[in-house]
This record gives structure tokens, C-alpha cells and sequence, in this order.
């Protein structure tokens, strides 16, 4: 997913080397044609006629050389299987890494928002959807309004994930880097890390 949202801004003029990268993505898609999803699975002290929906949310700071905007990358599990996931080039530059992974928590809640509406039209019960984090200084943001001077410049619209989190729609919490799992759509890894996601994901 991350490989393909970098192609496709060199669709209008791509050289050899887009062509090389296409080439390798194609190759990696029918190495793992056979993977599939697995769902079922609950978390501990979720009740079982409930679904268990939980996101992870991530940002990589100046990703493009080009114009040093970051990329914005997201992934929804329900009952420990990837429902949801996104990877794409934010729409402002983020002046630093806390800027850019607030603007990837407000995305992913909106994305969270619009699954509970979904399972609210299909009568689904649900727990409240958790979004995690590896920024600590993005969920102080969302958390505290205190520290509204440390991001009082960034796009109003990106302020919906405190809304959310006040009003109890979602709730956030940290996760260390080593296991943000949103990290294999925000930039290209190493294939040791990349299939630590794969794993996690839920793909085999």
C-alpha cells in the first residue's frame, strides 16, 4: 500500500526507476498471493457479542524529499483482523514529527467514527474503538488542552481527534515504536521489520 501511494504520484511522467519499483511490487504481490486474513479472535475483558475494534496510526515526518510533506498511515482491526487501512501523503507540511502524527491520529479518527456508524446502521454492538499511538506528544495534545500553544498553528480540521476523544467516540494510547504495526504504510522497511508486520497484520 505504501509502495503503491508513492508510485502513483509519478503516473504522469515516470522513468525507468518507477518502472523497476512497479516491477518489484508486482513480484511481491505473487510471492504472497496466497496469504489471507484471519478473523475471530477476541481481546481479553471485551464482551463476546461485541466487536473489538482497534486502530493504529502513524506518520512518517518529511517523508518526500520532494516537497517534505509526510505520509499519513492507518490500520482498523476488528476481532484482530485488518478491516481498514490507508497510506498517503498528507495535505500540509508538518513543521515536526508531533505535528505530523496528530494530523495521522485525526485522520484515523475519523476513519474510526465512520466504522461506528456503520455497525450503528447494522445494529452491531461495539466497544469504543482504540486508536494507538507511538507519538507521546500527540496524544498529550489530543489529551490536554493545556498544550494547545504547541499546536495552535495546525489546520482546524485536524483538531477533530481531541472532539472525538472528549466526547468518548474513541479512546488513544501509546504504543511503543517497536510494535506500531502502522509503521509497514508509512515507509519502506527492512524485510526482518516488514514481515514483523506482516505477522502482526494477521497475514499468513
Amino acid at each position: 500500500s505504501s509502495a503503491v501511494s508513492q508510485l502513483n504520484q509519478f503516473l504522469q511522467d515516470p522513468s525507468e526507476t518507477h518502472l523497476r519499483a512497479a516491477k518489484r511490487v508486482l513480484r511481491y504481490l505473487i510471492t504472497t498471493r496466497n496469504y489471507s486474513i484471519s478473523y475471530g479472535a477476541f481481546t481479553p475483558n471485551v464482551k463476546q457479542h461485541d466487536l473489538d475494534m482497534m486502530g493504529m496510526a502513524d506518520a512518517n515526518w518529511g517523508g518526500d524529499r520532494n516537497d517534505r510533506k509526510s505520509t499519513t498511515g492507518y490500520i482498523f482491526f476488528i476481532n484482530n483482523g485488518p478491516v481498514s487501512w490507508t497510506s498517503h501523503k498528507q495535505s500540509t507540511v508538518a513543521l515536526s514529527t508531533l505535528e505530523a502524527e496528530y494530523m495521522s491520529l485525526s485522520d484515523a479518527s475519523r476513519e474510526a467514527i465512520a466504522l461506528t456508524h456503520l455497525y450503528d446502521d447494522l445494529g452491531i454492538l461495539y466497544t469504543p474503538p482504540t486508536i494507538n499511538s507511538d507519538n507521546q506528544g500527540a496524544l498529550s495534545i489530543t489529551q490536554n488542552a493545556t498544550n494547545y500553544q504547541r499546536s495552535k498553528h495546525i489546520d482546524i480540521r485536524y483538531d477533530f481527534v481531541r472532539h472525538a476523544w472528549q466526547q468518548s467516540k474513541i479512546e488513544i494510547e501509546f504504543v511503543p515504536t517497536a510494535h506500531q504495526l502502522a509503521d509497514i504504510l508509512t515507509k519502506s522497511l527492512s524485510p526482518a521489520l516488514h514481515q514483523r508486520c506482516v505477522l502482526g497484520i494477521g497475514l499468513d
